[in-house]
């Protein structure tokens, strides 16, 4: 186990309690241990990134992202009484296979030269929360993330990369020690939307005198191995009927924004 896992802080503690008197009464956080709970967080990813223009619309209500579907995607989600009301995908990097990572069509040299230097990547993306206030969504963010962190740690991968609006990019610098690598457009129906690619590497991070104060909080608030366990696991040949296959198929997506 990495040594900053066995620091403690009680300022972080003080944080860790705050954070979860302010959080939803009810609201859980997992991984989807099936392919409906998976369905429900594309489905709303699909309502918010259309609200938010990031993609065109499609029959089937759900973003459906080939290159996410691979044996150790994981989708977390956090739920009220079995609603979904925000969700994550993690997708590991799998060089030589026949879908690169999401971030690829926009950043491929950058992401090759990572795994040129034999670094092992992690993206995060396909954020989503019904939520409109901030103040309401960011907790979940934070747990969210937490997931990302531990699955990161859990499966010995060297880096976690994501894709943002320029306009985020300072708060996850911030708050989780990513840094800003370069800048692309994507196009949805004409117009250019800018994105920024994030890069964490996070065991270097973790080593540093001063902890990224988001990074801190979540090594007061483990996530054991085993919680990733249940996950429920995503490949083609277990996706066999429903609007997810359709949507697959028929509308498939390239990108996973972060926010």
């Amino acid at each position: 186990m990495h040594e900053a896992l066995r620091r403690t802080q009680t300022t972080n503690s003080i944080a860790a309690a705050d954070r979860q008197a302010r959080e939803p009464a009810g609201l859980q956080v997992a991984v989807a241990r099936s392919l409906a709970e998976i369905e429900g967080a594309w489905a709303l990813v699909y309502r918010r990134f259309l609200e938010s223009g990031l993609i065109d619309p499609n029959p089937y209500g759900i973003y459906a992202l080939p290159n996410a579907v691979r044996p150790d995607t994981v989708v977390v989600l956090a739920t009220i009484r079995g609603m979904v009301v925000s969700t994550l995908t993690t997708m590991h990097d799998r060089p030589g296979e026949s879908y690169p990572l999401p971030l690829d069509m926009l950043f491929h040299d950058q992401l090759q030269q990572f795994r040129d230097d034999g670094r092992r990547l992690l993206e995060a993306g396909m954020l989503a929360d019904r939520r409109e206030r901030v103040t309401r969504s960011l907790p979940t963010l934070f747990d969210l993330m937490r997931f990302v962190f531990y699955r990161t740690l859990h499966t010995a991968t060297d880096d976690i990369i994501a894709g943002v609006h320029p306009r985020h990019v300072d708060f996850y610098r911030r708050l989780f020690a990513f840094e800003a690598i370069g800048e692309s457009h994507r196009f949805v129906n004409g117009e250019p939307r800018p994105v920024t690619l994030l890069h964490l590497p996070l065991r270097e991070r973790l080593d540093d005198a001063a902890v990224a104060p988001g990074l801190a909080l979540f090594l007061e608030t483990p996530i054991p191995p085993e919680a990733f366990d249940a996950a429920c696991p995503i490949g083609m040949e277990s996706i066999t009927t429903g609007r997810l296959k359709r949507a697959l198929v028929e509308t498939p997506q390239t990108f996973a924004v972060l926010g």
